[in-house]
């Protein structure tokens, strides 16, 4: 198996104990008791008090419905954080770049790059004192 197969499949190989078998118990009570309140049905209370019960007895029960519970959660919080940091990035940076670019800001100098011999960094002549390194902000 390819180490692309490997990565891919990784979200559903985890090690699955009491604990988190019985979350996974106490999760599914939980959609249970939200989809009765929804509907207002009694049925969906009584298998969420069922289900509560199993999974405080006996918690094994919902072992591989936690590989898939736990490898599903760790799936979308990898795809969030890609979603999330790409909407920040198209929603703070891009516009950001735009405006300066078209109000014709150029604090970096790069129009004035290599177009003569002189240097276009800024000449910083500071004698470093103990309160620098203190409060360097």
């Amino acid at each position: 198996m390819s180490e692309f197969e490997n990565k891919k499949f990784s979200f559903f190989k985890q090690e699955i104990d009491k604990a988190k078998s019985r979350d996974t118990g106490l999760a599914t009570t939980l959609v249970f008791l939200l989809i009765g309140l929804y509907y207002k049905e009694i049925v969906y209370f009584k298998i969420a008090t069922g289900t509560l019960l199993v999974s405080m007895i006996i918690p094994v029960v919902f072992k591989y419905p936690a590989y898939l519970w736990y490898g599903f959660a760790h799936f979308m919080g990898t795809i969030a954080s890609k979603i999330i940091l790409t909407v920040t990035y198209v929603v703070m940076v891009i516009p950001v770049g735009l405006f300066r670019k078209a109000a014709g800001k150029d604090s970096l100098k790069l129009r004035q790059w290599k177009k003569s011999k002189d240097s276009v960094f800024a000449v910083r002549n500071h004698t470093y004192v103990s309160t620098d390194i203190d409060k360097p902000y």
